[in-house]
């Protein structure tokens, strides 16, 4: 019976260190109908800027210091209605800094970072298309260079711009005319033969499909994706079970889901992972509790009504199996997620634009403040010696201690220390026990420490 409950606490012990993060929302900017979200480092300080899209802007946010804490940074004001709908950001020209493409209701543009610091000059890529318009960047042909990729809503068209010269002059090649108002774009190797094949969703009762690029030149066919809901409204790729093929995920008005790739060549099953959505928007993935495998992101809602989320979704066995934790909510409507390390400590952070009920929309990130558990991330920079110890356990780490709890291995809590470095295992018995260390900036990690005489 003792060793039945021993094994029950150390269960529940670990299954509650590997499910808790929490997120620390800091607001970016408020801006008048944010669009879409972005990061990547624009002046070449190797930190994670932000771009955005709006409707009078596009603009990055300078990350000033490192650690999330952003500039306003105008690269080009929009007039005439021609909204901001879309931005990403890569090194377009072959000049080694980051240039930023942006898609807008009439045309799609990119604006070459003319100095590395992130003073941009506007070029033309396509203009006079109709609708409400999507791209992406990506090397389509194999040449070493990025072209772009893009949907126009209205024109239900999916084209291809090929950058002829890799200095950011574009050719316009059509890939399909006769899919219903598109509404997501992505690029992707989906069928293991080392070239980028493009995904898309739309608003058909099919609404996923993916395009074969069937010489690595360019030249696509056509295969569906199962999808019993229909009526996608954004789509993404990345390996969800860990077999190293890649998956494609999806989001419609009724559910999120994630297609297996069955057999790395383009076959699909789908698998629901949540039904708990509502007029659901953006969808991404990352790795967000740094256990080795994706996680999934997505936003809900609509105006006035009580569904408003962002949330994340984990991947729990790292075979696609998931559990929903919300992040924010009912703060208005969320319409992009993206993730990367915003403040450098190692883990996985949130942006996203949101659209408030009746004040001016906003931009904000949310601080991955870790978990308690043992993330590798953070035990990079979190040391606990001697192990083993006989008496005073040192705690070493990037930032100030705030607590230092110990723990034995069914998760009975002992003795703790505050904002010291120190803790005395004297009065211990031997034996392993944990220590949770907790920073200043309320990041955990639990190391297993032995005792000794």
């Amino acid at each position: 019976m003792k060793t039945k409950l021993f094994t029950i606490l150390l269960s529940l012990f670990w299954l509650n260190i590997y499910s808790q993060i929490d997120f620390q929302e800091h607001l970016i900017a408020n801006l008048t109908w944010p669009a879409d979200s972005y990061a990547a480092d624009i002046d070449g300080d190797d930190d994670m800027d932000i771009v955005i899209a709006s409707v009078f802007f596009i603009n990055w946010y300078e990350n000033i210091d490192g650690q999330g804490n952003f500039t306003e940074r105008i690269i080009t004001q929009i007039f005439n209605d021609d909204w901001g709908t879309t931005v990403c950001a890569k090194d377009i020209d072959g000049d080694n800094d980051i240039d930023v493409v942006s898609a807008h209701l009439t045309h799609i543009s990119w604006h070459e970072n003319i100095d590395g610091d992130g003073n941009f000059e506007e070029h033309i890529i396509a203009a006079n298309i109709d609708g409400w318009i999507e791209a992406y960047i990506e090397d389509i042909d194999g040449d070493n260079d990025m072209d772009i990729i893009s949907f126009a809503n209205s024109e239900n068209k999916i084209a291809w711009y090929e950058n002829i010269d890799g200095h950011g002059n574009f050719n316009e090649h059509i890939i399909s005319t006769h899919t219903n108002s598109p509404t997501g774009i992505y690029a992707e190797d989906i069928d293991g033969d080392l070239d980028m094949d493009i995904i898309t969703s739309s608003l058909s009762f099919n609404g996923l499909t993916w395009f074969e690029n069937s010489d690595g030149q360019g030249n696509f066919l056509e295969h569906d994706i199962p999808m019993s809901d229909g009526f996608a409204r954004s789509v993404y790729a990345k390996d969800i079970d860990g077999d190293n093929d890649t998956d494609v995920l999806s989001s419609s008005n009724t559910a999120i889901t994630w297609h297996e790739n069955l057999d790395g060549q383009g076959n699909f099953v789908e698998h629901i992972i949540t039904t708990e959505v509502t007029n659901s928007g953006a969808i991404y993935s990352e790795d967000m509790d740094n256990d080795g495998d994706n996680d999934v992101l997505f936003t809900s809602g609509e105006v006035l009504q009580s569904n408003q989320k962002i949330v994340w979704c984990e991947n729990v066995d790292g075979q696609g199996n998931f559990v929903e934790h919300i992040i924010a909510s009912n703060q208005g409507v969320p319409n992009s997620v993206y993730a990367k390390d915003l403040d450098k400590d190692n883990d996985i952070d949130i942006i996203s634009t949101m659209i408030p009920e009746s004040t001016p929309g906003k931009v904000a990130w949310y601080e991955n403040l870790g978990a308690l558990g043992m993330q590798d991330h953070f035990n990079t920079i979190c040391q606990a010696f001697p192990n083993p110890t006989n008496g005073i356990l040192y705690v070493e780490t990037n930032l100030a201690v705030e607590t230092i709890d110990v723990y034995n291995v069914s998760g009975q809590f002992l003795k703790s220390n505050s904002y010291k470095n120190t803790i005395d295992l004297t009065d211990l018995v031997n034996g392993i026990y944990l220590i949770k260390i907790t920073d200043v900036k309320g990041r955990s990690s639990v190391k297993k420490v032995i005792k000794i005489e």
